[in-house]
């Protein structure tokens, strides 16, 4: 038998993805469900962010404000139709993804983005603390030269704001980020939430702010699907919210929405939550 209870799961979404899903979280606290009691936190992407932020002991309100009141000074980005043509491609063809993550590794590496530095100045903006958490936390990057997924743990002896910064290193928009000698990207390319890091926790929650990725198999709902979990629940954004979350993840000015949206969303399904969290 597990000895996890309780795995939460966070899938990448941008900024609004983090928005909407700390929206949501804030949300069902209000309802009595408090995601936070996870004993496993698995975080791709914005996930990351997210997942660090509740495993950490910063209040939910500061999170949910911070989101709200967009204290956090992002750097806008986006991708333009050919970055997305190589996601695309690169991402879904072959049975073996790996021959297509490293190709899509070495356009990352050529890639004219911000320096490194700055963009690492942004995500330890966006945790209030800096240092693993005593929780079991999960954090997805993939290793640019392998194409094959790496999972950062407190075990790791990598600093957290560079873990959840490779997991957030959107290919073609931000820099891949040097843990240990490697280079790696965003864990989400792959798999948008790496639902199978849940294991054999009896109860898993998976916030998704993305429904599918480049590769079929790898849809959240299928991986849950997978799972032996005795109860599950996959979060999606409802028509309300996927209005709120708009066209470019990567924009700093929807966080507002987003987290108002996850917020409001998080009231019509708590009930559906609790059944399986609580």
């Amino acid at each position: 038998m597990s000895d996890v209870e309780r795995a939460l799961v966070v899938g990448g979404g941008g900024l609004t993805g983090v928005a909407w899903a700390v929206g949501i979280a804030y949300g069902l606290h209000e309802q009595g469900v408090d995601l936070r009691t996870a004993d496993r936190f698995v975080g791709t992407s914005a996930g990351a962010v997210v997942t660090a932020q509740l495993a950490s002991p910063a209040p939910l309100d500061e999170l949910y404000h911070m989101q709200l009141d967009g204290t956090v000074e992002e750097i806008p980005g986006g991708l333009d139709l050919s970055g997305i043509v190589v996601l695309t491609v690169f991402g879904s063809i072959g049975r073996d993804p790996a021959p297509g993550m490293r190709r899509i590794g070495q356009r990352a590496l050529r890639a004219r983005t911000v320096p490194g530095s700055a963009r690492r100045t942004v995500i330890e903006h966006r945790l209030p603390v800096h240092t693993w958490p005593d929780a079991d936390l999960r954090i997805t990057a993939l290793d640019i030269e392998t194409g094959e997924r790496r999972v950062f743990t407190a075990a790791d002896d990598v600093d957290l704001v560079d873990a959840v910064g490779a997991s957030c290193a959107v290919p073609l928009v931000w820099p891949p980020v040097p843990i240990q000698g490697r280079r790696y990207m965003d864990g989400g390319v792959l798999s948008p939430a790496n639902v199978d890091l849940a294991g054999d926790a009896r109860r898993v929650v998976v916030i998704a702010p993305m429904k599918r990725g480049f590769r079929r198999g790898y849809a959240p709902g299928v991986e849950l699907d997978a799972l032996p979990a005795e109860q599950r629940i996959l979060v999606l954004p409802d028509r309300a919210s996927s209005g709120e979350l708009g066209n470019n993840p990567l924009d700093p000015a929807a966080r507002h929405g987003a987290v108002l949206a996850g917020r409001a969303q998080a009231e019509r399904i708590a009930g559906d939550v609790r059944a399986v969290w609580v």
